[in-house]
């Protein structure tokens, strides 16, 4: 009796411990996205540290300035990214299913992300959009070339292969890029589907996110 914890008190480590299990997903989350690799120190990136070898270098080897010190300056380490290629790939737990990310470092192995802390919020409500219609329409995510599937043709490796994403940074606009398995010049009734269910979805977000927005309010005449 003496070892029991007051209702409360259980309730609060309750909270602590389920907390901790976030923050710890979260870690595993950004180890394991690339765009998360040098989240913590982002001055060490290989072309920030070349950059930095490079200019001084120059500045010793002149005369103009005694400095040579060359500083840089991170700007945002979140929701920078407003243009990406991501891969369409099968769902590790679902073969059928599509999943969208990053490769892998030096790989064809594909990372999911589609809460990417790098990518613009645009981009990541495209990969929920596309993600979604993809599902609803049983679209053939495409298949690299491994053992397994070595004897497939072209054509049976799947249908979506890549998308591209764009986004305005002043509006938040999206353009979506989609990179399609099929034969060239023939119309494909699948991608069409495809597109129109993008369309709609994306049209319902945008009337989604405005409808939420305060609208601006009237300036009153002054009178007199």
């Amino acid at each position: 009796k003496e070892n029991q914890q007051p209702p409360q008190q259980q309730e609060s480590s309750a909270n602590t411990a389920a907390n901790n299990n976030n923050n710890k997903s979260n870690e595993d989350e950004e180890l394991k996205d690339p765009s998360m690799k040098y989240i913590t120190y982002p001055t060490k990136t290989p072309i920030v540290r070349t950059a930095t070898k490079y200019i001084e270098a120059l500045l010793q080897s002149s005369d103009v300035t005694n400095n040579n010190t060359f500083h840089v300056y991170i700007g945002p380490l979140y929701h920078w990214r407003t243009v990406s290629k991501l891969a369409v790939r099968p769902d590790a737990t679902d073969k059928n299913k599509v999943a969208i990310g990053l490769f892998a470092e030096n790989s064809h192995s594909l990372l999911p992300v589609p809460k990417c802390k790098a990518h613009h919020p645009s981009i990541n409500k495209v990969v929920e959009v596309v993600t979604n219609a993809c599902h609803e329409l049983n679209v053939i995510p495409y298949e690299s070339n491994t053992a397994d599937n070595e004897s497939k043709s072209e054509e049976e490796m799947g249908q979506l292969r890549y998308i591209g994403v764009n986004v305005d940074r002043s509006s938040g606009g999206a353009q979506v890029t989609l990179v399609w398995n099929g034969k060239s010049g023939e119309e494909d009734e699948q991608l069409e589907k495809l597109v129109a269910n993008i369309l709609s979805k994306m049209v319902l977000c945008k009337a989604e996110a405005e409808a939420g927005e305060e609208p601006p309010m009237k300036r009153q005449r002054r009178r007199g």
